[in-house]
């Protein structure tokens, strides 16, 4: 069976391939190739057809292959290596290749097969990640050519539409991966045993098996952990049960050449950067130069670099790319690497184009990861630059290169436009001897092949720009370590400025220099930096005088008779000298003198190894044989007995490298101090040792010494009731992960050596010393004395809100540029202060630093922190620790910090207007401007903001919070330290929850919170340190509905208006301030009422404070005559903004882009005009997206209505002419028709959305707060352009939820209304742009069975009032009777028992419930984190026992949850409301409040499982292993009741349909209940095999505070007749079902519900109803209409994986079950 299942696998992993016949891989189809897998192949066939005319016709024919067939799969051909091309290519001439640029924007994927929308090439990087023969002009980026086909006679690569005639397809798939290994998901595993499945990669070649570690499964799916490996594998999949299948010939990433260190003679020296060069180990390494294969013999590689000596010199036109590089057979070759010429990088990428459009290509694709500066188009500037970039391209003579360059026709000279030399002359190296076909002009083309330059643009698919590279910062280093003479070691550089990538980093260390000293270079593309230094360390107190210091490793050799484990400072003698013996791997140190208490002897021996992840939580714990120790000199003294341990200063990784030994002390909040007896003096050290791949070898010894009695330590008065009993010191080794062990994820591993005393202690003990030297810094200012650097500096006061800098003002008397304003202002710098150009963070700010300034200064203009200087648009902070962050984005109008730009401010003039500078008193707004100061308006003004140089900075972040990084925590304990943001205007703290820490880096998780902060940076020790003044990210407006009337109401749609708290909300309109009073406010959507009429005031700008913190905007969409316009002025020549139109402009309230429309109505136009504020502009132009007809009408001409006729609306034209573009005068309502203005705005319209559908909506609260859930389609991708309303009432917040945008969730607060039971109707009302959808719900449910007509049904919430006698947990179906009741007691733990006097066994059993654990989990289902209650430590109220109420708090060592249990018990029938509802409680029941608060989310998406366990205290098992027992639910949309039946023994639970949280919020509840399959559910299974055990989940969703849970509990015995009876168990040996319980999961395909029907079925020997048969095939016959409720589900499984799940994506795979259940049930009805 196992040798078909491998059969039937390796056909069903097909590939399908080719082009001009077509070929599929398919080989049980006829005439097809395979490739062997005993040549290395990957036993795929490949099967050639007959010629197709289009790509799409090509795919499916290869489909269509397999159609009919359970054993092959076929498709387009998916090349993965060089080896497999080879072997298919002598099949036909020119063939499609599974590829295709989805997207358009240069990213290939694969486009058939199971490799499908997996990465191929990267045109931008010239990565592949399959094979990928392309040429140096290949692939281009031509208008729709997103497909590939190859062609003779090289066979490479070429993009094209898809209309050859010639196609192939080829056959095979594991997730490849890089050579350093990592993270791959396996799917579609349905066939194995997932709980003994194991992945292995073999290679043939070197024999070598590695395992992929298997990190989590989730259904048939699998993610392991790739071990770094390289070459061609085999990977074997299989099971504990022979099932398997292999993947052949699969490889990981080919070799990507990034850069090149180029050479061109022979033996010059050649150096490659990039990755997947191999794994480190010895690999076969070969690289071949330039079309003729010149070889390069390798003299150094790694997986990063390679250097290599080329063979022979270039001779003739020979260029140097191609390079080939193969890494144990894996292939490739790359014509795109970035090449090293004149001292600069250079991409080598060919993207064809007009200028403007290649630049910003350029801009948005091409990077390099030495540098985070962005590349600039550059010049060939000289003879070198020109004969190293010619001899390296190997292309076409059709190519030309942009050169960033602009010609002056005054002077013949050229000026760079572009980069970092933007303004300056540049020397460009060309063939003066031709006179250049020039104009003045920016864009000119330079012909590589003969030197000459051109400005006249011909064909531009062969211009492409010259990118360009730089480095503006030299590499630092600060300190080395680890440098050991003659061996070899891991060395540590510690600086700054290596870049991204290390990869880009050569590292160079010079041993000739003594061996005393160290010479260590580093290379970072064209910057290069040395450092000198000495090895030598001092000795601990120069040894005492008794020793000789070895300066190499700093450690003493002592004299005889002086211990050597310190600093040769005692003097021992050998009575003093523990005796030592080994027994089975442990170390006894012992001494015959132990007539005192104060003497023991000790035991050192290997205790446990743990891994822990990042984030320092337990993954696993294991023993471990060998332990390592670290340079450290331990004493540790117990009365009079001391023991010794000396560590080796080194540790040797993988057999021969050596690196420095490290060693922490863990705090006593480590989990392993709970673990051993916390009476007991405890020491816990940590050595620290990064990854290796196969060993590590420590040194570590021990001796002990018995010292005087007058040495003993401690004093006995001090003891009075904690003696201690033993000494113990653990000793605690940290691995990083490596491949050779069997890791439980990806965190660290502690191996744990324990060293006890043996005898017991009557006397206090002293820990005497640990050498450990710890440097603490006052790092706190009481007084900041800025005079230190001048006496004028004004200090913002922190007591009146401020953030405690100095801020001077420089006047000077001439202009300034920015660059020299910034550098005055570092300049001022010292040991103190750091000093910085002013980085404005808020308008108080701003409004202190004119409040000082305006009186001493006659021209009004400052420059301030903030630039552009790649003319993007995106304006970012420029000095200052905020150096990099976001300022300002004028295609969206979002401002990070204080922006007071104007209407047409910032400016995309091209003049090099990239800096920000402030001016014109009073109203002091914003304005871009060049360096160097145009003539008519210098800069002749600078403000430094000085700062403590101790103080943290803190990054921003939105008023919903998340994840920022703090950097710089160099004086902090970074496992102590805590980060806490405190509002001092309303008093509340809120602490920032750390998520990682990585060096003096921390990262954690910002509460939602408004208004300024001061955020608090502190640790255990006392450090600390204050960012005042800090604000989140200010009010965005992104669009608005606008009024202009009094008592009108005006929508803003954003972000960042609050916390959705209690905030203070102000929005003022126009430039008179005119107050639009607040209505409703959330954190996206503020609705308010205009207090007066604008009259002729402009709309715009609209001002906005929310806790204070302010902005300003004259940039929102607005929304007219049924549109959305944007109001960003872009002042360009109509082609150029057509183009930032579709680059950067977006709504997202729809897909579609936006385009250049026209003002076509009069209502248009007075709305528009009102808008916008442009007064400073007049005559103020809009170009229009119309052109002119000869017939006096016009036309669109882009846009979704292109083509049809424009009613365009004005009072006069001028200047028209046929085909001219129209633009318009707003002023004036004249259009004209010539170009007279070439620098214009435009009329940038959204066009219409698609109106939202609702389909269903669950949850509105009649009367109450209620998070309603709105599930539907067309809601657009953006939250905060839906606005919702319910009645006519807001629905605030809305937010999505799941996937796809499909489904979101608001909060209706119906608190102060009341809805008549008799029409509990709501109207749904949603608007998405101009598109608005309603639908009335009802909230009418329906009762079970009617309540059997022994209750009174309540409507609104579907349950029953009971009539007397009736049990109520569901249909009040059953009477009870008084002794059919079970007692209660309430537990000590708030636990519950439901008991009989008189018990059975397995039939009359005790029942115990009660909440039993708390975990989070993911979205994906996997457990985050889980609490049992064992662990919880409980406090009981009494105050309240003696009204039946018992009161637990629960509280968890080092977490912050509360947790608050009441447990009420009802002797009589009663009635209970919670969260508005009604409950009905039975006789004898236990009812549950359940409050947790403060809960530590480790992701805001993630979801919170309550779980009880129901129990009893036994359950009846016969021989085929079924209990006796069963557990139902209700059916329905919630489960409402659960019941589980024991023997005679029924336990009922009910559950109230809805949640409280956060105090104030309804929710409906959701509950499941575990299966057997659930961790939980197998520990306690495992243990309690005898007990019948039901865990009931409450899954909660994400909480702010808190959230209330409320079940209640009764249980009753029934009669002999209704017991439990599974039949006769004589015939277990026939019986083919598990237990002959048979659980049948039916999907119902539902947009928001997946419900699960449990059909339980009981059948006996002797007896089966052939009516259950028929029951049966009926339910699966109305397979796809049932809507049940789930009994025993899966937690939810998002949509995109449920085609991993066969029984819920498929119904029809349940017809073998439903036959194999009739079969059984035929033949025991036979019997």
């Amino acid at each position: 069976m196992s040798q078909l299942i491998v059969i039937v696998v390796a056909v069903l992993v097909l590939l399908l391939f080719y082009i001009g016949t077509i070929h599929c891989q398919s080989y049980p189809i006829q005439n097809s190739y395979v490739w062997p897998t005993s040549k290395g192949g990957n036993g795929h066939g490949y099967t050639v057809m007959s010629e197709r005319t289009s790509i799409s016709t090509t795919m499916k024919d290869c489909e269509d292959l397999s159609i009919g067939s359970s054993t092959v799969i076929s498709y387009l051909i998916t090349l993965d290596s060089k080896q497999e091309w080879d072997y298919v290519n002598g099949f036909w001439s020119i063939v499609w290749v599974s590829c295709r640029d989805f997207g358009g924007n240069g990213n290939y994927s694969y486009s058939s097969g199971p490799e499908i929308n997996q990465p191929l090439f990267n045109m931008y990087t010239g990565q592949c990640w399959g094979y990928c023969p392309f040429q140096a002009s290949d692939p281009s980026l031509a208008p729709g050519e997103e497909y590939l086909n190859t062609r003779q006679p090289a066979w490479n690569f070429k993009n094209s539409k898809g209309n050859l005639q010639d196609y192939t397809y080829s056959i095979g798939y594991i997730p490849s991966i890089g050579t350093n290994g990592g993270s791959i998901t396996i799917n579609n595993l349905s066939q194995f045993n997932m709980s003994t499945i194991n992945i292995t990669f073999f290679n043939p070649t070197k024999q070598l098996s590695k395992s992929c570690h298997i990190t989590s499964k989730q259904g048939t799916t699998v993610t392991c952990m790739v071990p770094p490996l390289s070459g061609f594998h085999n990977v074997i999949v299989q099971d504990a049960s022979g099932v398997s299948s292999t993947h052949y010939a699969w490889k990981p990433y080919p070799p990507f050449i990034k850069a090149v260190y180029p050479s061109f003679t022979a033996n010059g020296s050649i150096t490659l950067i990039g990755d997947n060069f191999g794994d480190n180990t010895n690999n076969q390494v070969f690289v071949n130069i330039s079309t003729s294969d010149i070889p390069c013999n390798i003299t150094f590689v790694s997986s990063t670099q390679i250097i290599c000596q080329l063979q022979s010199t270039l001779i003739g036109n020979t260029k140097f790319l191609p390079i080939s590089i193969s890494v144990d057979s894996v292939y490739t070759q790359t014509y795109k690497p970035h090449i090293f010429c004149d001292n600069r990088f250079h991409s080598t990428i060919l993207f064809g184009g007009e200028y403007s459009r290649v630049k910003q290509l350029m801009i948005d694709n091409v990077t390099m990861g030495a540098t985070p500066n962005a590349p600039y188009i550059g010049a060939i500037e000289s003879q070198e630059m020109y004969q190293c970039f010619g001899k390296s391209m190997d292309i076409i003579e059709k190519f030309r290169f942009w050169q960033g360059v602009s010609f002056n026709s005054n002077n013949g000279s050229f000026t760079r436009n572009n980069g970092p030399f933007k303004r300056t002359l540049s020397p460009l190296y060309y063939n003066s001897t031709v006179a250049p076909n020039m104009t003045q002009s920016n864009n000119i083309i330079y012909n590589i092949f003969d030197r000459t330059l051109s400005s006249n643009i011909e064909n531009v698919q062969y211009y492409t720009p010259l990118i360009t590279f730089y480095t503006s910062d030299a590499p630092i280093i600060y300190s080395v370590t680890n440098i050991m003479p003659e061996t070899q070691s891991l060395v540590t550089i510690n600086g700054n400025h290596f870049g991204q990538d290390l990869s880009y980093v050569l590292v160079s260390i010079n041993e000739s220099i003594s061996s005393s000293i160290y010479n260590v270079t580093i290379r970072v593309a064209e910057k290069v930096t040395s450092k000198v230094g000495p090895l030598g360390k001092e000795c601990l107190h120069n040894c005492s005088n008794h020793g000789i210091c070895n300066r190499i490793f700093g450690s003493c050799k002592c004299d005889a008779g002086y211990g050597s484990y310190l600093d040769c400072l005692s003097l021992v003698t050998p009575n003093q000298i523990y005796n030592s013996t080994v027994v089975n791997g442990t170390s006894i140190l012992s001494t015959n003198d132990t007539s005192s208490l104060a003497v023991v002897n000790f035991t050192i021996g290997i205790q446990f190894i743990r891994e822990i992840d990042q984030d320092n939580s337990i993954i696993q714990t294991m023993s471990m044989d060998n332990v390592t120790w670290n340079q450290l000199k331990v004493k540790v003294q117990v009365g009079r007995s001391l023991l010794n341990c000396k560590i080796a200063s080194r540790m040797i990784i993988d057999n021969d490298t050596i690196i420095p030994s490290r060693v922490t002390i863990l705090p006593n909040d480590d989990p392993l101090f709970k673990q051993i007896d916390n009476r007991v003096y405890n020491l816990l050290t940590v050595f620290n040792i990064p990854q290796f791949c196969k060993s590590v070898e420590l040194d570590p010894a021990f001796n002990g010494i018995l010292l005087g009695a007058d040495q003993t330590v401690g004093d006995d008065s001090y003891c009075e009731t904690d003696p201690y009993p033993k000494w113990k010191i653990i000793m605690i080794v940290d691995l990083f992960p490596m491949p050779s062990l069997e890791w439980q994820g990806s965190g660290t591993v502690r191996t744990t050596v324990t060293i006890s005393t043996e005898r017991f202690l009557e006397t206090s003990i002293k820990f005497s010393y640990i050498i450990i030297i710890l440097i603490l810094q006052a790092n706190t200012i009481v007084g900041q004395d800025y005079e230190s650097i001048n006496k004028n500096v004004f200090v913002w006061d922190k007591s009146k809100g401020g953030n405690g800098h100095g801020y001077l003002l420089n006047i000077s008397t001439g202009a300034i540029s920015a660059t020299d304003a910034s550098a005055l202002c570092s300049d001022m710098s010292n040991s103190k202060f750091k000093s910085y150009l002013m980085t404005l963070e808020s308008k108080q700010e701003w409004d202190f630093i004119i409040g000082n300034i305006t009186k001493r200064i006659s021209s009004y203009r400052v420059w301030t922190s903030g630039s552009d200087l790649d003319s993007t648009g995106n304006y970012i902070y420029s000095s200052g620790p905020q150096t990099n962050q976001p300022l300002f984005n004028m295609y969206t109008g979002q401002c990070f910090g204080y922006c007071a730009f104007g209407s047409g401010e910032p400016s995309l003039d091209p003049s090099g207007e990239v800096y920000v500078y402030t001016r014109g008193a009073p109203s002091w707004d914003f304005n871009n401007g060049i360096n160097n100061n145009p003539v008519g308006d210098p800069v002749l003004n600078t403000v430094c903001e000085i700062e403590p140089i101790e103080e943290v900075y803190i990054p921003s972040i939105g008023t919903n919070g998340g994840s920022i990084t703090i950097n710089n925590l160099s004086q902090f304990n970074i496992q102590t330290i805590n980060i806490t943001f405190f509002n001092p205007t309303k008093q509340l703290s809120k602490s920032c929850q750390i998520t990682s820490k990585l060096g003096a880096s921390v990262t954690c998780m910002v509460p939602p919170l408004s208004g300024f902060h001061n955020v608090i940076v502190q640790d255990a020790s006392g450090v600390n340190s204050t960012h005042y003044a800090w604000q989140p990210y200010p009010p965005f407006i992104k669009a608005v509905y606008p009024s202009f009337t009094a008592n009108g109401l005006v929508t803003l749609i954003g972000d960042n208006f609050g916390d959705n708290t209690n905030n203070i909300v102000a929005v003022n309109i126009s430039r008179s301030n005119i107050k639009c009073n607040i209505l409703h406010a959330t954190s996206t959507q503020i609705i308010c009422q205009l207090q007066s009429t604008l009259g002729d005031t402009k709309f715009l700008p609209i001002s906005i404070s929310v806790d204070y913190v302010y902005t300003q905007t004259y940039k929102p969409h607005i929304f007219c005559d049924n549109r959305f316009y944007s109001t960003i002025m872009l002042g360009t020549n109509f082609s150029t903004a057509l183009q930032y139109v579709n680059d950067k402009i977006g709504m997202y309230a729809s897909s579609n882009p936006p385009y250049i429309g026209a003002i076509e109505t009069e209502t248009m136009y007075q709305c528009y005009s009102q808008s916008i504020n442009v007064q400073e502009y007049l005559p103020y132009y809009l170009w229009q997206g119309v052109s002119y007809n000869s017939n006096n009408s016009f036309t669109r001409n882009n846009g979704p209505l292109k083509g049809t006729l424009s009613p365009i609306y004005s009072v006069m034209s001028r200047n028209m002419a046929p085909g001219n573009i129209v633009y318009y005068q707003l002023d004036s309502r004249t259009i004209y028709g010539d170009s007279n203005i070439p620098l214009k705005a435009s009329l940038i319209v959204f066009p219409l959305v698609e109106s939202p559908v609702i389909q269903n909506v669950t949850n509105i609260q009649s009367g109450l707060s209620s998070l309603v859930t709105i599930d539907g389609n067309l809601f657009g991708q953006d939250q905060s352009y839906v606005l919702v309303s319910v009645n006519e009432k807001h629905c605030k917040s809305p937010r999505f939820i799941g996937y796809g945008f499909r489904q979101m969730t608001c909060l209706f607060d119906d608190s102060n209304e009341s809805v008549s039971s008799n029409n509990p109707d709501f109207n749904i009302t949603i608007r998405v742009g101009e598109k608005v959808t309603s639908k009335i719900v009802s909230l009418v449910k329906e009762c079970p069975n009617n309540c059997s007509s022994h209750g009174i049904c309540n409507r609104i919430f579907g349950s029953c009032k009971c009539d007397s006698g009736y049990e109520s947990s569901s249909d009040c179906s059953v009477l009870v009777r008084p002794d059919q009741l079970f007692n209660t007691t309430i537990q000590d733990d708030g636990k519950s028992t439901l008991s009989m006097n008189e018990t059975k066994a397995g039939i009359v059993v005790n029942f115990t419930t009660g909440i039993q654990f708390i975990r989070e989990i993911d979205q994906d289902n996997l457990i985050v984190q889980t609490i049992s209650m064992d662990n919880v430590t409980w406090i009981q109220d009494n105050t309240t026992s003696s009204t039946g109420e018992s009161i637990f708090i629960g509280t968890v060592l080092e977490s912050s949850m509360k947790l608050q249990v009441k447990v009420h018990q009802y002797k009589e029938s009663n009635t209970t409301r919670f969260a508005g509802e009604d409950i009905q409680l039975s006789p004898n029941s236990i009812k549950y409040n359940i409050k947790i608060t403060d809960w530590t989310w480790k992701s805001p998406i993630n979801t919170l499982q309550v779980i009880f366990l129901s129990k009893s205290d036994s359950v009846k098992v016969d021989k085929c292993g079924r209990k006796q027992s069963k557990t139902e639910a209700s059916f329905g949309d919630q489960i409402l009741w659960t019941r589980v039946q024991v023997g005679r023994s029924v336990l009922n639970c009910k559950i109230a349909s809805r949640m409280i949280i956060d105090n104030d919020t309804i929710i409906p509840s959701r509950v499941t209940i575990l299966q057997d399959d659930d961790p939980l559910s197998k520990q306690l299974n495992l243990v309690e095999k005898q007990e019948y055990n039901m865990l009931t989940a409450f899954n909660v969703p994400r909480f702010g505070r808190s959230v209330e849970l409320d079940p209640a509990f009764s249980a009753l015995i029934v009669g002999e007749k209704d017991q439990i009876n599974l039949g006769d168990d004589s015939q277990c040996s026939d019986i083919t079902f598990e237990k002959w319980k048979i659980i049948v999961i039916v999907v119902c395909a539902s947009f928001v519900l997946i419900s699960i029907t449990v059909v339980i079925v009981f059948v006996t020997k002797k007896k089966v109803q052939m009516k259950f048969t028929s029951k049966l095939n009926k339910s699966f016959q109305n397979l796809n209409r049932r809507v049940t409720q789930m009994v025993i589900p899966r937690p939810n499984i998002p949509p995109n994986q449920q085609q991993n799940n066969n029984v819920q994506s498929n119904p029809n795979n349940l017809n073998p079950v439903q036959n194999k259940i009739s079969d059984w049930v035929s033949d025991k009805s036979n019997k």
